[in-house]
């Protein structure tokens, strides 16, 4: 092999190795994953089992909320996406016009009023064909927190 086929062939190598950073695994719909990933970057998430299925809830933002494991198989196991979900008990319900309102104007969640004539928020997020870095995930979670944070201030919640 000659000299510049190695260097070649050493650049390319060494490229790889610096644009995907080592053993990184993308986060997929995994309750368990999904709460150390959380955990890691500072949130206080715990993982639970309910009838419907394993969800994590995440207690120490502005705005707790759940993440719930959807498009799995009969056995709760391979999973498709995850959806973000909180209700907000308010001072004043919201008309459907407030709701309408703000679904107009605001890109991030879908906002309705729930059975119980509550506020509900919930944003999904599709983890397929292979997940999303930490770093994305963690990205909208932040999105979340910002339009869950608003929605609720908007709505006067306690």
């Amino acid at each position: 092999m000659s000299l510049l086929s190695n260097l070649i062939t050493t650049s390319a190598l060494a490229a790889a190795f610096v644009a995907a950073p080592a053993l990184a695994r993308n986060v997929v719909a995994d309750a368990a994953q999904i709460t150390d990933v959380l955990n890691k970057a500072g949130a206080t998430a715990k993982l639970e089992s309910t009838k419907s299925g394993k969800m994590v809830i995440v207690s120490n933002t502005s705005v707790p909320f759940a993440i719930i494991l959807a498009g799995c198989d009969d056995n709760d196991a391979n999973c498709k996406s995850v959806q973000f979900y909180a209700s907000f008990a308010n001072k004043k319900r919201p008309s459907l016009d407030d709701i309408n309102s703000w679904s107009r104007d605001h890109r991030w969640g879908r906002f309705y009023i729930d059975n119980d004539g509550d506020a509900t928020m919930e944003f999904d997020v599709d983890l397929e064909q292979g997940g999303m870095s930490e770093e994305l995930f963690i990205d909208n979670v932040a999105y979340w927190q910002a339009s869950s944070k608003a929605f609720g201030e908007s709505l006067g919640s306690k």
